[in-house]
């Protein structure tokens, strides 16, 4: 199998609402850029397929993580191919797998799929008393955010556990 990446610059008007140039507001305005984009031709014994892709700002980024044959301009000027190391022999081959959940993912999944109510909730947050759902919460978002080491699915019944308390005060 080869892969071969033909990529060129191009100025764009991305009609982007939230652009900071102002695209969507002022189509007439100039096109901004430069931005990469590339076709990617692989061939296989029977068959040949092209996909067009986005590349972004940053061509020397894509052609690191990606393994091309070989790589052409679109003015034709050649580059040479992107080098890989190759495998290190001792390294043994890893294989993805499916993880079981940890024991606060299970509880959080139990959380979110049952019918929780208020003292549920509250259990769940650690709060003991209506005024100290704030702060409770401040603790176990920090503790669920996957950024800081949580899951997602902890950070989801974290906030749903809120938003039932919110509604409960509220009513």
């Amino acid at each position: 199998m080869t892969t071969r990446l033909v990529y060129w610059q191009q100025m764009v008007n991305c009609r982007n609402p939230r652009c900071r140039y102002g695209c969507a507001v002022r189509p007439e305005l100039e096109p901004h850029g430069p931005y990469w984009y590339g076709n990617i031709h692989t061939t296989t014994a029977n068959r040949r397929h092209t996909k067009r892709v986005y590349i972004g700002k940053s061509l020397s980024h894509f052609l690191s993580e990606n393994d091309f044959t070989e790589t052409l301009h679109a003015d034709d000027t050649r580059t040479p191919a992107p080098t890989a190391a190759p495998p290190s022999p001792a390294a043994p081959q890893t294989r993805q797998t499916k993880t079981r959940p940890t024991p606060a993912d299970q509880a959080a999944l139990l959380f979110l799929n049952s019918r929780p109510n208020a003292k549920d909730a509250m259990r769940f947050l650690g709060a003991s008393d209506p005024a100290g759902i704030k702060s409770a919460y401040r603790k176990a978002a920090k503790a669920a955010h996957p950024d800081a080491g949580g899951s997602t699915v902890r950070m989801q019944a974290a906030n749903h556990a809120k938003s039932l308390l919110a509604r409960w005060i509220a009513s």
